[in-house]
């Protein structure tokens, strides 16, 4: 009789301790779920917001949008938790990504083979 009662007692120990173990792990766990879902959140914010800006051709460093159209759209900033609403408009805007400036031409830059380029680069289209 005194071993059972020593045996249930270390399984009781060994339950105990497990359970402890386990709920540490879970709330481990949750916090790590909540950390993957919030940054997968973010991954598809900012694929979104680089969908909606419409970059149609990637020429080396240069990137061109070509707007067909006036727009205006909701653009939330995750670091204030504010909503702002952002107008495009209409035109064909090359954009310099390496120094940030921007130049709006009336019609594509093309080569002599009548492919897009930008500065002798020419262009490959984003689908």
């Amino acid at each position: 009789m005194f071993q059972r009662y020593k045996l249930s007692k270390k399984i009781a120990t060994v339950e105990g301790g497990s359970s402890i173990r386990s709920r540490g792990q879970n709330r481990e766990t949750t916090m790590m779920k909540k950390l993957l879902l919030t940054s997968i959140a973010a991954l598809l914010l900012a694929t979104g917001a680089a969908h909606a800006a419409g970059v149609d051709y990637i020429c080396g460093h240069y990137s061109i949008v070509v707007e067909p159209k006036n727009r205006t759209y909701q653009c939330f900033d995750g670091s204030t938790r504010t909503t702002s609403t952002v107008t495009v408009t209409k035109g064909i805007t090359i954009n310099d990504d390496t120094s940030g400036d921007k130049r709006i031409v009336k019609k594509l830059p093309r080569n002599k083979n009548g492919k897009v380029a930008v500065h002798g680069m020419p262009c490959r289209k984003i689908y």
